[in-house]
């Protein structure tokens, strides 16, 4: 069913009408409401989705007794919809569980009728808690033999915890594995790269990976042939550069150095993605001194952002991801050219590295890529003592415009 391989925002009537060309049916990922359901009933279903596997209700769908889809005759719309969802599930679920709301879309059988397809995440922060009954809700048909919400036994809640903890030690290993991976390459390949001298320099860092990697996004050979086929636009020959063929390792697929210059780039079947690049360079303006090439760095975020957008898009990805930013060895150095009065500044005079975590989601990474980018970039340039960029949205958005002209895109 192509609504699980398609973002959210981008569900048509066609993807309507494949439910019910398919017939489908009721599952623990899926539901059908012929009518939008009250506040109650609304959270009870969505936090048991986050409690258990993750899924989708479709309001304005008819099902029979048996769950099977027997018809999508819509609803009227319903003015504020997505938002009423997204503060009932803040204000009402503890700790909140965020959900994804489509727009109106048409229904396929009554033109004056739209349908709503509201989908919520298998939830690393379970157990999800109903404010106003202090219960956990799973979705379970072993006493109905139809799928709904059920409070769950003391025994699911702690298997709810353990769940969480498991999921938290995966992420945190995925990004140690590409790390030791990185650092590998620095070892047996820094030194004979062109371009390179002595020890490798200032280094951007961009990792993102689904905050709950529960399961698997694509097998290793389907993540080979994604690598190896989904290139963005940039500087007029393509990223990844593709020099070297993807390599395969444990569960990932890798190409060496896609930026022509000293890079890394990784992605893995649980859909955590990698990149670094050395961003610095001699500056002639500085009589030799190595600094760090601002408009490459800025470049290389906005690319990474970009390729990242794609590779989640192929994979179905929608849903909250957590990123980790960090640049290395900065300590003493300069920002290349930097932007204010076109002089170099310093970078940091006490931090040799600056690194910090942030949340987003694949639905804002897919339709606001710049605002994500614009929102790390104001938090590297506070950490690294250029505080006017993190103060001013225009500052900001001067550094998006210098990465486009490094990337040779159009604004």
């Amino acid at each position: 069913m192509s609504i699980y391989d398609k973002q959210i925002s981008s569900l048509t009537t066609d993807d309507l009408q494949e439910l019910l060309d398919e017939q489908a049916i009721e599952n623990i990922r899926l539901e059908f409401k012929r009518e939008a359901p009250g506040k109650d009933e609304t959270l009870k279903k969505l936090s048991s989705f986050a409690n258990t596997y993750g899924g989708y209700l479709v309001i304005g769908a008819e099902a029979d007794n048996s769950g099977h889809l027997q018809g999508l005759p819509g609803v009227i719309e319903i003015s504020g919809f997505k938002q009423r969802i997204v503060q009932w599930c803040y204000e009402s679920i503890y700790p909140p569980v965020q959900p994804f709301v489509s727009e109106a879309i048409p229904s396929p059988q009554n033109s004056t009728n739209v349908c709503y397809v509201i989908v919520v995440e298998e939830s690393e922060e379970a157990p999800h808690f109903l404010n106003s009954r202090k219960g956990v809700y799973v979705r379970t048909d072993e006493f109905s033999q139809k799928f709904e919400p059920q409070l769950a036994t003391f025994e699911e809640i702690q298997h709810l915890s353990n769940r969480r903890a498991l999921c938290e030690e995966r992420r945190d290993h995925l990004f140690e594995r590409a790390e030791r991976r990185f650092l590998t390459h620095v070892q047996l390949d820094y030194k004979t790269t062109p371009n390179t001298v002595g020890d490798i320099g200032t280094t951007l860092k961009l990792a993102l990976v689904p905050r709950y990697p529960a399961a698997p996004l694509a097998d290793e050979t389907k993540l080979l042939d994604i690598i190896g086929e989904k290139r963005v636009s940039w500087r007029q020959v393509g990223f990844p550069s593709m020099v070297t063929h993807p390599l395969s390792q444990h569960e990932s697929a890798l190409i060496l150095n896609p930026v022509f210059l000293f890079s890394f780039f990784q992605a893995d079947i649980w859909g955590h993605l990698y990149y670094a690049a050395e961003v610095e360079r001699v500056d002639p303006e500085t009589g030799g001194e190595n600094s760090i090439h601002t408009y490459s760095m800025l470049g290389y975020l906005l690319v990474f952002l970009e390729h990242a957008r794609v590779i989640y898009e192929v994979l179905g990805y929608n849903g909250t991801l957590n990123i980790h930013f960090c640049l290395e060895h900065v300590l003493d150095r300069h920002f290349w050219r930097a932007p204010q009065d076109g002089a170099s500044i310093p970078a940091s005079c006490l931090d040799d590295t600056i690194e910090f975590f942030a949340d987003s989601t694949g639905e804002r990474l897919h339709t606001d890529r710049n605002g994500v980018a614009r929102d790390l970039i104001r938090r590297l340039f506070f950490a690294a003592n250029v505080p006017w960029v993190a103060k001013s949205e225009q500052a900001a958005q001067q550094m998006i415009s210098y990465g486009y002209t490094y990337n040779m895109w159009k604004d």
